[in-house]
């Protein structure tokens, strides 16, 4: 009952981290920033295939916060020489992704844009499928070491848990905040831990060590 309860446990830690992940993907994103710091969000604009040109157009943009809200509403972008700049100054921006739209106009020809920017704990462009990998085989792994009874399973289940919490100290995981994800990363390495002592200690407990010299036999039975 107990490996069917840890087993619960750890399968609703995993959901838990995947129903963070954005509906938006990483491919549809054009730009990641990096949380807590000052960014320019440089961006070209086009008109039927050829660049705008920066000293005729005009160009705004309206962005939204991860929740929907409005962080700019038509805000008048820089035109620099060949693209367009906009300095987001707050460093208190929450982690997620963020829509825009460009809107360009010479008062005569106009046309809009739409894209998204993602705030990140590292401000590339990493995906989560890695994570999500090394936590769905993590699981399924353990699962397996608990059915079969296998210890050498368990190291290898020990390791993955391990590599996923180095992993996430490391790069974060989806829009979830730094210390929720350093403390997820401590604890999956704890948990790796404990699973590879466990795994040692039921190998040492298996294994006969036995020499005989002279007629005598040097046994070690780690059962006794």
């Amino acid at each position: 009952m107990k490996k069917q309860i840890l087993l619960l446990m750890l399968g609703i830690f995993l959901v838990t981290f995947i129903s963070n992940v954005s509906a938006v993907s990483d491919d549809d994103i054009s730009y990641f920033f990096k949380h807590g710091e000052k960014f320019d969000l440089k961006r070209e604009c086009y008109y039927n295939g050829a660049p705008c040109n920066v000293t005729t157009y005009m160009c705004y943009i309206t962005t939204y916060y991860p929740n929907g809200s409005l962080l700019l509403n038509g805000s008048a972008m820089s035109g620099q020489t060949n693209f367009y700049n906009k300095t987001f100054y707050s460093t208190t921006y929450p982690l997620g992704v963020y829509r825009n739209s460009m809107y360009c106009t010479d008062g005569t020809l106009s046309g809009s844009d739409s894209f998204y920017f993602r705030i990140n704990q590292t401000g590339d462009g990493r995906t989560d499928s890695l994570f999500l990998i090394l936590a769905l085989g993590s699981v399924i792994v353990l699962g397996l070491a608990f059915i079969f009874q296998n210890e050498y399973i368990g190291f290898i289940a020990g390791a993955l848990w391990i590599t996923l919490g180095v992993y996430t100290i490391i790069f974060g995981f989806s829009d979830l905040a730094d210390m929720y994800t350093r403390t997820i990363g401590y604890v999956s390495i704890g948990l790796g831990a404990i699973f590879i002592i466990a795994s040692g200690y039921k190998v040492a407990e298996e294994t006969n060590f036995s020499d005989s010299v002279g007629g005598i036999d040097y046994s070690w039975n780690w059962k006794e």
